[in-house]
């Protein structure tokens, strides 16, 4: 098998996502994440870091 390459990026556009926090007893979370929207107001540079 080859190795992934990885290529970082710099972030252009800011994506509205939602989700919920419900795993199963394997840890894994139960549910797929479902895109909202982009946000146009919002820059990378205005976006909080996560914790």
């Amino acid at each position: 098998m080859a190795p992934l390459v990885h290529a970082p990026v710099e972030p252009t556009f800011i994506a509205e996502l939602a989700g919920d926090t419900s795993v199963d007893d394997a840890g894994r979370y139960r549910h797929p994440v479902d895109y909202v929207r982009l946000r146009d107001g919002l820059t990378p540079g205005t976006v909080p870091p996560l914790a």
